[in-house]
């Protein structure tokens, strides 16, 4: 840094005299500080560089390049929160500033002027001069030495040659030898340097040098190869590092320049080859000459400087740009926005050729071809058929250009795949091509005139993508000259709304997949999934089709209300512009909705409601674009019709944008359906439903509470403050209640505590709340009812009814016996009561059979249908009084444990000795099998009790006997108790009945017996025959099972019974039949 401010390099930073492995001049080298600058901006906004040149290179020729990467870095900057995009407002660009190139005007040589010499006289060489001197020779003469030669003298003179300066030009040309200098041509164009010297003079001296030396401008790439197949006469040297190549004259160009020094030579221009590597740049360039270098007569000179320049540089020519947006249908640019399914994106390409405007590249270059690459997204879109046209920027049509598309590079021409992998174009998949059909004539008309094109190409999203939220990028490629340029790419994301469905109470509680409750609000929540759309620019046509949501709710099901739906924005404000309608059918619905439920095979299953944006566009600016999601809220109640119906009910709805249909997620309810069950039993819990209950009986009603459907069920506290109750329709006619005895469990067989139990004469004194439920449901109880409700509903939901569990309720009644003297059945229903609906159990029946025992008189059992009731029995006569049991029907709720008679006789006009039978009056079944048929003697399995101090007999069934008895089985027993009339007089006579512990009096037997005439006198009395005691014959039609096929339960002690009760008999008939001898 200089005191000037200035920062410069002090010296040669190029990367080889630093001794770095690679170039430190590209923006990702990791050496590029040595040759940065760093500077800091401490205010403003603005940043400025500004370079200049301080110093010309020693060596002439060479040139500054500069570059400028900026690299904005900070330690504790915070990241910038984006910003919503803004369009600016820009000013009309300006018209470009016409610059007059500075022609360059060389020097004017002047030659040196010629050197005159005046050759000096040669001095004299002075001649040796001799002497001969005679002597008389000897006899024998001795020679004498001889004399040395003389020294040769040196002779100076001096030879003048004229030294030659020929005068040197650099030229720059292209392969049709056309002059570059200060021209433009395309990148990678060949470029030949002649290097012209003129002619070399004569009389010169010898010429023992001749190199040319030229530093070549960076970006020139230099070809060795062909530069020394042109140059054989030369010897070459390239310094790759340096740009730097030497020509140096090899020996036979040599002698072929000193061939004739009085005679003037042409030498011939060597060329160098080479092709210009960027865009944009200018390749300024001289070369020097050096003859003799290192004589005296050394000469070095420097040609004039070239300039070539490539096409881009941004202000001679502007730059290589080639552009490529999106355009919806209206012309609205949609780079980088979302847009929806069914969009159709105009790509409009700018195959940018301004800058190559008076370009004079060689038919070689031209060759090399033009054409424009589109490689598209084919995974995401979909060519749209002649969806292409080609015009020049002021929209004149372009013909001669032919659109191609491929599947694949693979699928392309060879032709063209070489010269895609020329300009480095590696298409991803598909691509769409623009070629002209003559590129001599292309170049021409549109290249070399700058005349710029615009390429449009239609491509619509894939249908196939509905649902999917897929970001896809589209990047071209302009070719001119073979050499490739991409464009800007293009980035689009396909949003698809993702609209949900929830059902939540009215404390806003989500029951989704929850049990609902009759006359319960469903408040069917949607979310207008409208976010994604934020920055969307949908053309006309497509908000056109409009703006719905549909639900397409249950009507057999549910009942909406239509005056208090809410539409709201995320930010809780009212939504306008929306209005509710009810369509019974899709055919009714409007046109746009119909045609996009078509297109996703959308049938709504009945009835369905649907939110429509009363102006598409204005819902469109206030909303969609802005993503401004919407809540409605729709409460629809459960139906009455749905209660205990246990079906579910399905709601689904759909958003319908741009003329595209969303589902949402399918919301499931099902109402409950409560099966409570009633049922009796006796004191074991078995069953006696239907079952014939005999005096004494307890029925133990069980109840089951069903709460299995409301397993996760969500209330709110206005439902849970109707209460759980149970109602108990029982008939007070026939049963007395036992409140104490009252249980409820659950099925852990805990004892369920926090239940009331009360009793109500009618349903009028119930709570209101059991009122209104029974009459909703039009349930009346025929009289009294038992209520048990629940003290603290809220635990009581949380406990059991939340967690789907069933309770068990026993309500024991003790049968009243009063009913026994008329028979018939008796009727108990139950109600369990819950959120204020009731639901019914089956209404359980029992059977009291009529006890109904009779007496009559009769004289035997072969004359048992002939009555003596009423009728006089003679005195002394031997009758029965036949006692009739009451008939026990079959399927009995609790055994038969008691089946007795007593029987009070006037013992004052009836003599009993003990003697009695008893027989079947029915076919009797065992549990073991065993019938007995009608009329079997069952005597012996009697016990008899006589006090004939009292007239007291009793005929009872032994136990034993009585439990193995098939409950399965009717049972009837007559009895016959052998009387013997001994007084005269009017008798009366009942039978007390007892079945069970319950005792129940016959009717009465009247019988008259006159007194006897007075005998005769002096007439003797005849003798009377005895009166033969009459028992009861043993019946023949159907002979008594013997007693060893009865049950063996208690066999030991009822024949022990049996037989005791034997020999009582027994005893007592030996004495009636020796009274009677007596008499």
């Amino acid at each position: 840094m200089t005191d000037e401010g200035l920062a410069r390099s002090l010296s040669s930073n190029r990367a080889s005299d630093l001794n770095l492995p690679e170039e430190w001049d590209t923006s990702f080298s990791k050496y590029a500080y040595k040759g940065a600058i760093v500077s800091t901006v401490t205010s403003g906004n603005t940043y400025t560089v500004t370079f200049g040149q301080g110093d010309m290179p020693q060596n002439a020729g060479l040139t500054y390049w500069f570059a400028l990467n900026t690299l904005p870095v900070a330690r504790t900057v915070k990241p910038y929160s984006p910003q919503p995009h803004v369009t600016p407002k820009l000013d009309p660009v300006p018209e470009p500033i016409k610059v007059v190139p500075k022609t360059f005007t060389p020097k004017t040589f002047t030659p040196e002027p010629p050197v005159s010499f005046k050759e000096k006289p040669l001095e004299k060489v002075t001649q040796p001069s001799l002497t001969l001197t005679k002597v008389t020779l000897p006899k024998d003469p001795t020679p004498e030495p001889l004399p040395k030669a003389p020294q040769v003298p040196t002779v100076h003179y001096h030879d003048y040659r004229l030294t030659t300066t020929p005068e040197i030009m650099k030229k720059v040309v292209n392969t049709d030898q056309d002059n570059l200098h200060d021209k433009t041509i395309a990148k990678y164009s060949t470029v030949i340097y002649p290097l012209i010297v003129d002619v070399f003079s004569s009389n010169r001296a010898k010429t023992t040098t001749l190199t040319f030396e030229d530093y070549l401008p960076a970006g020139y790439a230099f070809d060795k190869e062909k530069t020394q197949a042109e140059n054989e006469n030369y010897t070459l040297t390239f310094d790759e590092a340096k740009n730097f190549v030497t020509l140096t004259a090899k020996e036979a160009l040599l002698q072929e320049v000193n061939q004739d020094l009085t005679k003037s030579y042409q030498l011939v221009a060597p060329k160098l080859y080479g092709s210009l590597q960027n865009d944009g740049a200018t390749y300024s360039n001289s070369y020097k000459l050096l003859i003799n270098k290192g004589t005296s007569n050394a000469y070095t000179v420097t040609s004039n400087v070239v300039t070539v320049r490539t096409p881009g540089d941004g202000k001679i020519t502007s730059r290589i740009t080639p552009q490529k947006r999106n355009e919806n249908e209206d012309g609205v640019v949609i780079n980088d926005t979302v847009v929806a399914l069914g969009t159709t994106n105009h790509y409009r390409l700018t195959w940018d050729l301004d800058q190559y405007k008076g370009d004079t590249s060689s038919k070689e270059t031209i060759a090399r071809g033009f054409f424009f690459v589109d490689d598209y997204p084919e995974e995401v879109l979909d060519l749209v058929d002649k969806g292409t046209s080609i015009t020049t920027l002021d929209g004149k049509a372009v013909s001669g250009i032919t659109v191609k598309a491929y599947a694949s590079l693979s699928e392309a021409p060879k032709d063209l795949q070489d010269k895609l992998a020329h300009a480095k174009i590696s298409p991803k998949g598909a691509f769409q091509i623009f070629q002209p059909n003559d590129n001599q004539a292309f170049y021409d008309q549109y290249v070399k005139t700058g005349t710029s094109l615009n390429l449009l190409t239609k491509m619509t999203v894939k249908d196939r993508l509905y649902g999917q939220t897929k970001t896809y990028r589209n990047k071209a490629y302009q070719v001119d000259f073979g050499n490739g340029y991409k464009t800007n790419e293009v980035t689009n994301t396909l949003v698809s709304p993702t609209p949900k469905k929830q059902n939540l109470n009215k404390d806003k509680v989500d029951i989704n997949g929850k049990p609902m409750v009759v006359g319960s609000q469903n408040y069917y929540t949607l979310s207008w999934d409208l976010d994604q759309y934020r920055g969307i620019k949908a053309d006309k046509a497509q908000i056109a089709k409009g703006f719905y949501f549909v639900d397409d709710y249950p009507e057999e099901a549910v009942l909406p209300d239509d005056t208090a739906i809410q539409l709201t924005t995320s930010n809780g404000k009212a939504v306008i512009g929306v209005t509710v309608k009810n369509y019974t059918s899709l055919s009714e619905a409007p046109k746009p909705l119909q045609a996009a439920f078509e297109k996703r095979k959308i049938a709504p299953k009945g009835a369905f409601q649907v939110f429509v944006a009363e102006d598409p566009q204005a819902f469109y600016d206030s909303y969609v674009t802005k993503g401004q999601n919407i809540t409605i809220v729709t409460p629809m109640t459960v139906r009455e019709e749905m209660l205990n119906s246990g079906k579910s009910y399905d709601n689904v709805a759909y958003q319908v944008d741009f003329g595209q249909a969303y589902e949402t997620n399918t919301v499931t309810n099902h109402v409950p359906k409560v099966n409570p069950h009633k049922t009796n039993t006796n004191k074991e819990g078995v069953s006696i439903d239907g079952k014939t209950v005999l005096p004494n009986t307890v029925n133990y009603y069980k109840i089951v509470l069903d709460y299995s459907q409301y397993k996760d069920l969500v209330v709110t506290e206005d439902t849970l403050s109707k209460g759980f109750y149970m109602v108990d329709d029982y008939p007070e006619e026939a049963l007395s209640l036992n409140a104490d005895g009252v249980q409820v469990m659950d099925k852990a067989g805990t004892l369920v505590k926090g239940i009331s139990v009360k009793a109500y004469a009618s349903l009028s004194e119930a709570p209101k709340v059991v009122q209104d439920a029974m009459a909703k449901r039009q349930f009346i109880p025929k009289g009294a009812i038992q209520v048990l409700s629940v003290d603290d509903p809220q635990a009581f939901y949380e406990t059991y009814v939340k967690t789907g569990q069933t309770l068990v309720v026993t309500l024991p009644m003790t049968i009243k016996n009063e009913l026994t003297k008329t028979g018939g059945k008796y009727e108990n229903t139950a109600y369990q009561i819950d959120f204020g609906l009731a639901y019914v159990t089956e209404t359980v029946v029992n059977n009291v059979p009529k006890l109904d025992p009779q007496k009559d008189v009769v004289i035997d059992l072969s004359q048992k249908e002939n009555s003596l009731d009423g009728k006089e029995v003679a005195l002394n006569q031997v009758f029965n009084y036949r006692l009739v049991g009451a008939l026990i029907p079959g399927n009995r709720a609790t055994p038969l444990i008691e089946y007795r008679f007593d029987d009070d006789y006037d013992e004052s006009h009836d003599d009993y000795n003990g003697v009695y039978k008893a027989y079947t009056v029915v076919d009797v079944s065992l549990k073991d099998g065993t019938v007995l048929p009608k009329g079997t003697e069952v005597t012996k399995y009697t016990l008899q009790h006589v006090d004939t101090s009292k007239g007291t007999v009793t005929i009872s069934f032994d136990k034993e006997f009585l439990e193995k008895l098939a409950e399965e089985s009717e049972f009837q027993a007559d009895v016959y108790l052998q009387m013997k009339r001994i007084a005269s007089g009017e008798v009366e006579n009942t039978v007390l009945h007892t079945v069970n512990g319950y005792t129940i009096s016959s009717n009465t037997v009247k019988t008259t017996t006159p007194e006897p005439e007075p005998p005769t006198p002096n007439q003797p009395t005849p003798p009377q025959p005895p009166i033969p005691t009459q028992e009861p014959p043993v019946p023949t039609q159907e002979p008594p099972v013997p007693a060893s096929v009865l049950p063996n339960t208690g066999e030991s002690q009822s024949l022990l019974a049996l037989v005791g009760g034997g020999l009582l008999l027994g005893l007592a008939y030996g004495l009636a039949k020796r009274k009677m001898e007596d008499n």
